[in-house]
């Protein structure tokens, strides 16, 4: 029972992914009192600008933004609400063209930096993990709808340089910021003494690894990552298993089984960063006209 004053006074405080969870739940209940929910944590303020093309995030907090747009993202998949799909798609290209380190992450001391100053934001507080968890999650929303590789080349990237270089290796604790000011160190979390919001998600972080690897239409496998793994398409009777070093090596090795005789489209991902890649099938080398950030089909 509170006002439209009361509550845009609210959500001006950091309130994650209610708007998602909400969606999420009427996807399942089918209440439209969820649906509603999940339209009260609308927020005006930082949404709307998005829905008119204005690309300044500037001191936007970073990881307060993102879900909000994850809710939008899936106001789109339930509702088919193209305003909401516009939203979602021109922030992340906002956020990968004017405010996206090397690395994949984002942000400053955790806020949003002025458009095009990545070279002025070199500091030991640079990219909250949470922000690229989170962005992590909106890209494979994005790629659902229309599987671009330009999607995976992202994903790839920061999940590589960001999320993997998030975890001390000998502790298993896990890194706040990822600092890119010469000279700077990682700080990590400790089991006891230190707890912050990139310790939940970093935990999680973890976990996720074989998420993104394959994906599929009704007819046609898409392979995206190159992570040694083993899919199981049931539906279609079809085992992949797939062996790799890399990023130590380039080679990849997909393997492929099936129960009967079956003919699907397999897209293997060309990488923005690769050229002149090769492809041999059962040892016979095969002509590639696509080039880098494509399919291979």
């Amino acid at each position: 029972p509170l006002t439209e004053e009361q509550r845009k006074l609210m959500i001006r405080n950091e309130f994650g992914g209610v708007n998602e969870a909400f969606y999420n739940l009427h996807s399942i209940t089918g209440n439209p009192d969820h649906k509603k929910l999940a339209e009260f944590f609308y927020h005006n303020d930082v949404i709307d600008p998005l829905a008119e093309r204005n690309n300044d995030l500037y001191f936007k907090h970073a990881n307060t933004f993102i879900p909000k747009i994850i809710g939008e993202a899936r106001n789109y998949e339930l509702f088919a609400n193209e305003r909401s799909k516009g939203i979602a798609e021109f922030f992340w290209q906002t956020v990968i063209d004017h405010q996206t380190y090397c690395t994949g992450g984002n942000s400053h001391k955790e806020k949003f930096i002025h458009t095009d100053k990545i070279s002025e934001n070199l500091t030991g507080y640079t990219q909250e993990t949470c922000n690229t968890n989170n962005m992590l999650k909106l890209t494979r929303h994005l790629f659902c709808w229309g599987a671009h590789p330009k999607y995976a080349d992202y994903y790839e990237r920061a999940l590589y340089n960001h999320i993997l270089g998030q975890q001390d290796p000998n502790t298993g604790m896990v890194a706040y910021f990822l600092p890119l000011l010469p000279g700077a160190h990682k700080v990590y979390s400790t089991p006891e003494h230190s707890f912050w919001c990139c310790v939940g998600t970093g935990f999680e972080n973890h976990a996720k690894y074989g998420e993104a690897i394959y994906y599929h239409t009704h007819d046609a496998l898409y392979v995206n990552l190159f992570i040694p793994s083993e899919l199981n398409w049931k539906e279609k009777g079809v085992k992949v298993r797939q062996e790799t070093n890399f990023p130590n090596d380039g080679k990849v090795t997909l393997t492929i089984q099936t129960d009967s005789p079956v003919r699907i489209p397999l897209n293997l991902r060309y990488p923005a960063w690769t050229k002149n890649v090769e492809v041999k099938v059962n040892n016979k080398k095969m002509g590639v006209k696509q080039k880098p950030s494509d399919y291979i089909t």
